[in-house]
């Protein structure tokens, strides 16, 4: 699947990771800075709004604000949303998320921390179908479960009962000896298209990979392969890093730091 390609920069050893993103997914401003947020902000306001007065393509941008303030708090380094109209009528959706956790151990292969991430989610979440994974670029733990919520607010004003259902799944990846895990969440109310949309989020893993700056991919173990014995000037490598230079790579801190609110800066954009 060809999608548009999005780079992480792990900054204590200049570990780059990289994923490709289906191009019908609409990317969130996951940015630090309020003023590229709400002019990124507006420009998908006006994306998913074409025909929208300024009002309430105004709405649709504060309306993202949160998910964008908490995301950025919780560690995101990558949030998108698809939206299809179906052939009966129905409108069907999709959320991505990536986001950086980090573990309370040191660095550990990535097979160790496989087990423990498993392990771990059997115990909290005996309900959740819990899977290990063999992913092009290593092992990995995928989550799989549906719970339901109250309906919002708005609904419920309207006299609409029942429960909103929705379908999550979860993929853990530890980066190679490294302390944090990348994790992948798809989660959908539309559970008419939970195949495909499950289909969607294997392909975005199984894109996953990693290497180092210059040239040089990442071991099994995660350490930069040695520098090749004098000679001949080598092929470039097909693994390279895969921060691509159409996405720069996004530097993560050592600890992430809390974000304030982007909903001043989206309301001046908008005038």
């Amino acid at each position: 699947m060809v999608g548009s390609s999005e780079a992480v920069l792990i900054a204590a050893d200049q570990l780059c990771v990289g994923y490709a993103v289906p191009p019908f997914f609409h990317e969130l401003p996951l940015v630090a800075d309020e003023e590229e947020a709400a002019d990124r902000l507006a420009d998908l306001a006006a994306e998913l709004a074409p025909g929208g007065t300024p009002d309430e393509q105004l709405a649709v941008a504060l309306s993202l604000v949160p998910t964008v303030d908490e995301l950025l708090v919780a560690g995101g380094v990558y949030a998108g949303f698809c939206l299809f109209e179906m052939e009966d009528g129905r409108q069907s959706t999709a959320t991505l998320t990536v986001t950086l956790e980090y573990t309370e151990s040191g660095p550990v292969a990535p097979l160790k921390r496989v087990v423990e991430i498993e392990s771990g989610l059997r115990e909290a979440f005996p309900e959740a179908d819990v899977e290990r994974l063999h992913l092009p670029c290593g092992p990995a733990v995928a989550k799989i479960e549906g719970n339901t919520s109250p309906l919002p607010d708005e609904l419920a004003g309207l006299g609409v009962d029942g429960q909103l259902e929705r379908g999550v799944i979860q993929v853990y990846l530890p980066l190679p000896n490294q302390t944090e895990v990348l994790c992948f969440e798809l989660t959908t109310p539309s559970m008419q298209e939970w195949e495909q949309y499950s289909k969607i989020l294997a392909a975005v893993v199984q894109s996953v990979d990693w290497g180092y700056p210059g040239g040089k991919p990442a071991t099994t173990d995660g350490a930069p392969e040695p520098e090749p014995a004098a000679g001949p000037e080598p092929e470039p490598a097909a693994a390279v890093p895969v921060g691509v230079p159409a996405a720069q790579p996004l530097p993560i801190p050592a600890q992430a730091p809390p974000r304030g609110s982007h909903a001043e800066a989206v309301r001046n954009d908008f005038g």
